[in-house]
């Protein structure tokens, strides 16, 4: 998701939601969001929860990179 400040400025939000009870795990706003990052952060949730049959993303250019 993205939107932009009142000077103009783009951010994006990056959200992670559990699809079968809507629990979100992470909701942070990023300037820009690096691949590593955001595999950096999937793996810090991995650690403390189950992990997931499979992972649902859009095909932002974050998500159909190489590193993800």
């Amino acid at each position: 998701m993205s939107d932009s400040l009142a000077n103009g400025r783009r951010f994006r939000v990056f959200n992670i939601i559990d699809d079968y009870n809507r629990e979100a795990f992470l909701n942070e706003a990023y300037y820009s969001i690096p691949s590593t990052g955001l595999v950096q952060k999937i793996k810090e949730i991995l650690l403390h929860r189950a992990k997931p049959k499979r992972i649902r993303t859009d095909n932002g250019p974050e998500f159909i990179s190489k590193v993800f």
